[in-house]
């Protein structure tokens, strides 16, 4: 495979939901143009050898590489460029959340959930769900500005930060308490 730094992950279950399917047609016509990227896709599912022979048909296998479940993620793809969630549908993506706080310049799609959290173009990219050249164009795009790459990175790191805990808990803390002084009035 090519240099790790030029690396795309993603990661989920293979199964329909995740669409990776799309992931990799998009990215076989991407990596035409940028043949020193790599995509890595780690997970496991029903869809592996249907996802395997994807990659075969587009003579991809130097390129893409299915990594099964890792037991430490983090580490794993710490390396990486870019990281992609091409689901058609989400709820709130905890693999997303992870790639934001770790700085990683995010593409999605447009499912729920990634909309409450990524403001496209501000601190990461949203495509149509199913829209394999807007993935295209997506991907091109950062792969050709790295000022771009930095900026959402560094954005979707700091957007990340109300998703932590600590942050929660105080929201949820606040929420309680806003609640008890209602009833309270109402008493």
């Amino acid at each position: 495979m090519s240099d790790p730094n030029h690396r795309i992950v993603n990661a989920g279950r293979l199964v329909t939901q995740k669409n990776q399917e799309l992931l990799i047609n998009a990215f076989g016509r991407f990596h035409e143009k940028h043949p020193e990227y790599t995509l890595s896709i780690f997970g496991e599912g029903p869809l592996h050898e249907e996802l395997a022979e994807k990659i075969r048909i587009l003579n991809l296998q130097n390129a893409v590489c299915l990594e099964g479940r890792s037991k430490q993620l983090h580490k794993d793809i710490c390396d990486a460029e870019i990281f992609v969630l091409s689901s058609d549908y989400e709820g709130l993506s905890n693999a997303l959340l992870e790639a934001m706080m770790m700085g990683f310049p995010c593409i999605s799609t447009d499912c729920e959930g990634s909309t409450d959290v990524i403001e496209n173009g501000i601190n990461g990219l949203l495509v149509h769900r199913g829209d394999e050249d807007g993935l295209v164009s997506a991907l091109t795009l950062l792969a050709e500005n790295a000022e771009l790459r930095e900026n959402l990175g560094r954005r979707a790191k700091e957007t990340s930060k109300r998703f932590r805990r600590k942050e929660v808990c105080q929201e949820w803390a606040e929420m309680i308490e806003r609640v008890e002084i209602r009833e309270n009035k109402c008493d």
